[in-house]
């Protein structure tokens, strides 16, 4: 069954639990009617009977006001003195008032319940002991035996049977069509869903899922459709992302293909075959930083659906590591260095390349002045990495982290891509501000639990 539609599922369910309600209905009801019943005649009888049981009088109509009044709804009595003579008598045959006589006379309770049959009828009957009065003062004691035929009981059981029969009918037809109305209610939307996800497997996202439904199918759709939109922008990004890894792959590679054809030619577009040579090398290094780059963040966009090396290490000593080899480089600028000593957990390699990336795009654009300075803050590092360069327009901010982001110098590059794929993987954070006259890029690091 788990291969059928869930419309067919829910259904069956339906069915099978109001067949199930009606096959028990069916099966104890009768039974609870019979005992029911039963037990409200024999009340019957008995509170009718207690009406005549003080003092009993016959009297002369009684016999033909009971032939009258004799029917299938109504108490019947018969009187019998302690020797079993009729006082008063309905229409009964003689056979079963002896055995009710007998009865009465074995009976040790003041008031019994039997039943017996009656020419293939069921009766109902209680026997209880009376004190009969003959004549002002003879009193002698007797039995009144009050009963009911069965046919009352079994035409209201009857009745009350039928009309549950067709009150279940009634049921079970109403049921399957509501059973089928909420399974294709139900159903509908998890069709859509269906649908739409198969569009999504062949990359076909461009029309958006709407349920507008606020349960877990509707839950469900809303993550269906954030998931399209994240792969949209991603197809997107990754085609942009291709585009500009092409064509700045492209550049160098010709640079060196038409270098090394001018040599074999004979010709140095630089002046000499040195300068030519050198210019290869160069856009060799470039062409490898590039390549280099982008296989790191795929590493790194693998890196980050698995567990991160957790390496404790000074935060101080990787930035001064940085520090020391850029100042080497760059004798022409000032670092100013404020830090702590400060440990953290994570992977000590990434992080390194991450200050490393943010120091190297700092010197690209700084005029004289680089600040690093380090502050713990509840529960976090903050570190900032300030330059005095040109600041950065407020449109191209929030795209500054993205693959391949056109600089101010016209640059395309994957580093500050890397930055912040690093920072995400670690749970950090990274911000970047126009402040006092210059950028600033900020870090807010967790720390370590033993910190």
């Amino acid at each position: 069954m788990k291969n059928w539609p869930l419309s067919i599922q829910i259904s069956i369910v339906f069915a099978g639990l109001i067949i199930f309600i009606g096959v028990t209905l069916v099966t104890f009801i009768p039974n609870t009617l019979n005992s029911f019943f039963t037990n409200e005649i024999f009340t019957t009888i008995e509170n009718s009977q207690l009406q005549m049981t003080n003092d009993y009088t016959p009297s002369e109509n009684s016999l033909e006001q009971q032939q009258s009044e004799q029917n299938a709804r109504s108490v019947n009595h018969v009187v019998l003195d302690f020797k079993g003579n009729i006082v008063e008598n309905a229409i009964l045959p003689k056979q079963t008032l002896a055995n009710m006589y007998i009865n009465a006379r074995r009976q040790k309770e003041g008031t019994a319940r039997y039943e017996t049959l009656v020419q293939g009828q069921t009766i109902y009957y209680t026997i209880s002991k009376i004190q009969i009065l003959r004549q002002p003062r003879v009193v002698e004691q007797g039995f009144i035996i009050s009963f009911m035929w069965d046919s009352y009981r079994k035409e209201l059981v009857h009745t009350l049977f039928s009309r549950l029969v067709q009150l279940m009918l009634f049921v079970l037809i109403g049921g399957l069509l509501l059973a089928f109305l909420f399974a294709k209610w139900v159903s509908k939307p998890i069709v859509q869903m269906k649908e739409h996800v198969h569009h999504i497997a062949n990359r076909q996202w461009d029309e958006p899922m709407v349920v507008e439904r606020r349960d877990e199918i509707g839950v469900l759709s809303q993550s269906i459709e954030k998931m399209r939109v994240q792969l949209k922008e991603q197809d997107t990004a990754q085609q942009t992302m291709l585009q500009h890894v092409s064509h700045d792959l492209k550049t160098p590679v010709m640079v060196i293909r038409s270098f090394a054809q001018a040599i074999r030619d004979g010709i140095y577009p630089n002046g000499t075959i040195e300068q030519t040579a050198e210019t290869i090398e160069n856009e060799s290094k470039r062409l490898e930083t590039k390549i280099k780059d982008l296989l790191y963040l795929t590493k790194l966009n693998y890196l980050a659906q698995q567990q991160t090396m957790d390496e404790t290490f000074n935060v101080k000593e990787i930035i001064e590591e940085v520090y020391s080899q850029f100042q080497l480089q760059r004798s022409d600028i000032q670092f100013e260095l404020s830090l702590l000593s400060i440990t953290i957990t994570g992977d000590r390699e990434q992080w390194r390349i991450a200050f490393e990336n943010i120091i190297d795009n700092a010197l690209r654009y700084v005029n004289n002045i680089i600040k690093i300075t380090m502050n713990r803050e509840y529960g976090q590092i903050i570190i900032s990495i300030w330059n005095d360069g040109p600041t950065i327009p407020d449109d191209e901010i929030e795209d500054l982290f993205k693959p391949y982001t056109k600089g101010k110098q016209g640059n395309f590059g994957l580093g500050l891509t890397i930055v912040k794929r690093i920072v995400d993987i670690h749970n950090a954070e990274i911000t970047v501000f126009n402040r006092n006259h210059g950028v600033e890029f900020l870090f807010r690091i967790p720390l370590s639990k033993n910190e």
